[in-house]
This record gives structure tokens, sequence and C-alpha cells, in this order.
């Protein structure tokens, strides 16, 4: 599914997408998901380049499904966000959402925004490294979820956490996991949980509460 200068909305049904979708390619593109079901192998928002722009929006009570990898670009020559708005929605993704881009520019970002809503990342998060204003967990709106199995990978100067003040990040995984920072922004309520050490990077701060569970392991 292609959606170049258009916009498509999901809205009851049930809508199985293969090859992937990709939001924006070479015109501004819109994917609305209100009601129904929703299944793709793999997401694209933004083409990354100067004016493929893309926003992905849900509803409460949706629920996307991406058995496969999503790709979160920056744009390299207009002033803009891709954005996917899990908002109070649910989203579930087997395989690595990256945030992609070089571009120092801070009006160039790339995001994802969870109000009260849960996003579970099965497949681990990877931010490209350019400026942490860039590539944003936007967390602010309330008791928003995030369940991450495998990797945080953070470079320097690559990513921004913006928690509210009820959210969860939740390192989830049923093996070793490590706690990493984000170049700005620190965790509100961070939960451990399933199996294994979650070894904590130096100097992590926590402005809430710590949870573990399961048979998890803090090391601090």
């Amino acid at each position: 599914l292609l959606i170049n200068g258009g916009a498509v909305n999901i809205n009851g049904g049930s809508m199985t997408v293969t090859n992937g979708t990709m939001v924006g390619s070479g015109g501004a593109g819109t994917l609305s998901y209100t009601s129904g079901s929703y299944t793709t192998d793999a997401l694209i928002i933004g083409d990354g380049g100067a004016t493929g722009t893309g926003t992905f929006t849900q509803s409460a009570g949706t629920n996307a499904v991406i058995n496969g990898a999503v790709t979160i670009n920056q744009q390299t020559t207009v002033t803009t966000t891709n954005v996917w708005n899990i908002n109070a929605g649910t989203a579930t993704v087997s395989g690595l959402i990256t945030f992609a881009g070089s571009t120092i520019t801070p009006s160039q970002i790339g995001k994802i925004v969870i109000t009260t809503g849960t996003l579970n990342a099965n497949g681990g998060i990877t931010f490209t490294g350019s400026a942490a204003a860039t590539k944003i967990i936007d967390m602010s709106g309330g008791a928003g979820i995030l369940n991450l199995k495998g990797a945080l990978t953070v470079p320097a100067a690559s990513s921004t956490l913006i928690p509210g003040t009820s959210s969860n990040f939740n390192y989830v995984d049923a093996a070793t996991q490590a706690v990493n920072l984000f170049s700005s922004g620190n965790y509100y309520n961070l939960g451990l949980s399933g199996s294994g050490n979650k070894t904590f990077a130096s100097n992590t701060t926590i402005t809430n509460n710590l949870s573990v569970n399961g048979t998890a392991v803090a090391l601090l």
C-alpha cells in the first residue's frame, strides 16, 4: 500500500496489506485508522526525501498489527514531522522499529506519540545518531505504555523520550536486556518483567516508580 499525496481512512472491516505500507512517497501521505482491523507486514512513514512526508494516526480502540519492521524517516530538506500517532490505540510490532535519518536540523523530526495507548515493540527499537531533538517518543499525553522486547539502541545525540506523569516504559523480554538511556529525557515509571538480568546504564534516572516482576533481576 503506497499513499502518495493523498489520504486513506480505515473505518471498519478488515484490511490486510502484504508487501508493506508506505505513508508518504513523493508527496504527503496520511493514513487514518478509525475502526476495524489493520495488519501489514511492514510500515514506513515518510520517504526520507524532500516531499514524501507521512502521518499515521490511530483512534482509541484500534489495534495495528505490524508483522515486520517499522521505519520512521526524517525528511532531508523540508521542515516537517513524520509521525505515528498511536495515541489511545494499540500497536504491536514484531520487527525492529527504526528511527532513521542523519539530519541534525531540529525541525526535521521522526516521532511516535502514545497518549493512553500501548506500543508493544517486540523486535526492539533503534535510533540513528544525529540530534536528540530529531527523533522522539512522546508519552506526555497520559498513562501510555511502551512494552519493549529486544534492545533499545541509542547512540549519542540520537533520541528524546518525553514521559507523561503516569506513563510506563517496560522492559518485558524473557531474556537479558540493557536498560539504556535516551539522549534526552528520563523514565517516569519503569517496569522490569519477563526473566533475565536487566542491566542499568550508569546514571539512570527514574522520576517516579521502579517495579520488578516475574523472574527479572535488576542489576543497578
